[in-house]
């Protein structure tokens, strides 16, 4: 049976979509596969310094035309036409390039031709990779996305390898490949009928998202320009072929960044934003020893280029896990996040470039010192913003942020869940409660907010939730506080429904503690369980390790006598159920 792309699991389809775009990028702006002839030193950085500005002008395109656009409800034809046109600007551009290469007469056009369309191309189908990620859990994120890495780099060493025509008729299909991908069916999570990620800055003005995620712009420029100008600084001389000069350094970086990656991620006790630089300004001050011992040994280069691609590795791994999981959480628009990321990142390229350049044509030390400079800087900017671009997931406000995207995902959950058609739910049509008999109980209607208020069950004796999560089975519990309150030191205060279910997961954990002995923290973990969250999520809400978080799950459902959440899940609701 012929091999087909709708025949793989929709997890595994993202990532060779995703991984068909990034060995895409990789081989027209990071090797010398689109290099045929060398006519000048550092050529494919000649062409990548006007990608800069061409990924920037195209994102900032973005975001107006989202603008412009924003509940007009033709978000889904204006992705459809952002794809094909990112598509067809990645393969010009690609094309454009290697051509420019074959007579010197053609090059300094095309190269800026080229290097114009690849840098649209890249950020257009960059900005809806991120958009269709920013919907999915966040377990598939952790994993689709350093699978996609694994993917884009062993294509990118098959085709450095044989290089030729068949190097730039590949590379060239490429962006195609992965625009027909990232059109397939979506994941389903936090999505609302206009195709934008659900949450609390989701209904909120541009301007008032875009000041939120400022800081983290301004940093991601810092950190690209700082890559951009020590990728210059660490070019090695043309030495030993193609192999020795790129594929080398480049296999190195991307087998310890990958391993380095996935190690990070299940020790670390916080991937957020931070670590953009957490990993980036050591990386990067190890690559300026390298080059300030003695610039004069092309060994050295090469290693201080294999550092390079490890620090830069390591960010765009950071950031295509961690973005989507921001704009999930929190509900800012995926288009405004990506493509302020994406601008950022372009004029970062830009501006290093077109200082670094000349003065590597003249052979001036100095860019190891400006390089150095420019790691400061980002350790410095880093210092002043309180080295947390906005993400600090146990703040205050985050957690009514995730509060909020909680609660305003209960009502579709709960309809789902429901065995009986909920054709009697609250006149808003927005909340159901799931009563004793497992059919839906009006009685929960939406809010001004857009939130979720509890209703009280027929009896007047407490409140009945019903709560589809991670798989769909419902489950029930009753709470003898009255509704819409929670005793705290011996009063009711009102609570908001994130709150309320909160507490409500949290009793029933605890009560999971005095029967099978759960400890402390497994009693959180618990109630974080209970409530569908996610281990990625429960590792970021308790700042501890997913190792951590691993170990004592595995303690819980051995205590309880299950092998999964949802197992957990159900033996929960079975056990409530008998005790009514």
């Amino acid at each position: 049976m012929a091999f087909s792309l709708k025949a793989l699991p929709l997890q595994l389809r993202r990532s060779v979509g995703l991984g068909c775009y990034l060995a895409w990028v990789y081989c027209s702006l990071f090797s010398c596969g689109l290099v045929p002839v060398v006519i000048r030193l550092c050529s494919i950085e000649r062409s990548w310094v006007y990608s800069g500005i061409g990924e920037a002008i195209a994102a900032i395109a973005v975001i107006v035309v989202y603008a412009l656009l924003r509940g007009r409800g033709r978000g889904e034809a204006a992705q459809h036409m952002i794809g094909a046109l990112g598509a067809g600007c990645a393969c010009i551009g690609s094309v454009l390039v290697w051509v420019s290469h074959l007579d010197i007469s053609w090059y300094a056009a095309l190269t800026v031709a080229g290097g114009l369309c690849c840098g649209a191309g890249l950020s257009l189908l960059g900005i809806l990779w991120g958009s269709r990620f920013s919907y999915c859990d966040e377990e598939h994120i952790e994993s689709s996305v350093p699978l996609s890495f694994v993917i884009s780099f062993v294509v990118y060493f098959v085709l450095l390898a044989v290089k030729g025509p068949l190097f730039m008729v590949v590379d060239a299909v490429l962006p195609v490949v992965s625009a027909w991908i990232v059109f397939r069916p979506r994941c389903g999570r936090n999505v609302s009928a206009d195709g934008e990620a659900v949450g609390a800055l989701a209904h909120v003005g541009l301007r008032k998202q875009f000041s939120h995620l400022v800081s983290l712009f301004v940093l991601y420029f810092l950190i690209w320009f700082q890559i951009a100008l020590f990728r210059v600084a660490s070019s090695p001389m043309t030495y030993g072929g193609r192999f020795m000069h790129y594929l080398v350094p480049f296999s190195i970086a991307a087998v310890l960044a990958i391993a380095a990656f996935l190690t990070c991620m299940r020790q670390t006790r916080f991937l957020n934003f931070t670590f953009l630089y957490r990993w980036s300004v050591p990386l990067m001050i190890i690559g300026c020893g390298l080059l300030l011992i003695d610039l004069g040994i092309p060994e050295q280069h090469s290693a201080a280029y294999a550092v390079n691609f490890i620090a830069m590795f390591g960010v765009q791994m950071c950031a295509w896990v961690v973005a989507p999981k921001y704009a999930g959480r929190i509900g800012v628009s995926p288009f405004v996040l990506f493509g302020g990321l994406f601008a950022a990142e372009g004029l970062g390229i830009f501006l290093a470039l077109t200082l670094s350049l000349p003065l590597f044509d003249v052979g001036a030390p100095a860019l190891a010192n400006l390089t150095l400079i420019a790691t400061g800087a980002v350790a410095l900017v880093a210092m002043l913003v309180g080295f947390n671009p906005r993400w600090l997931f146990l703040s205050d406000a985050v957690r009514r942020f995730t509060d909020a995207e909680f609660a305003m995902s209960i009502p579709r959950l709960a309809c789902s869940a429901c065995v009986s058609p909920c054709s009697d739910a609250g006149a808003a049509g927005n909340g159901v409660a799931r009563s004793a008999a497992g059919g839906c109980a009006s009685g929960a209607g939406a809010n001004a907010s857009g939130g979720v208020t509890a209703g009280a069950n027929d009896a007047g004796s407490g409140v009945e939730y019903g709560v589809a999560a991670s798989g769909g089975m419902p489950f029930g519990f009753a709470s003898s506080s009255a509704p819409g309150s929670v005793a705290r030191s011996g009063s009711a205060v009102p609570l908001s429904a994130g709150e309320e279910l909160a507490s409500i997961f949290e009793k029933t954990a605890e009560e999971l503690q005095l029967r099978y002995g759960l400890t402390e923290r497994e009693t959180q973990i618990a109630a974080l369980l209970l409530s569908g969250r996610s281990r990625p999520f429960i590792r970021d809400e308790l700042v501890i390790s997913l190792n951590t978080v691993h170990a004592h799950a595995r303690n819980i459902y051995s205590k309880c006598g299950v092998h999964s959440q949802q197992e957990f899940m159900d033996f929960v609701h079975l056990d409530s159920r008998e005790g009514e």
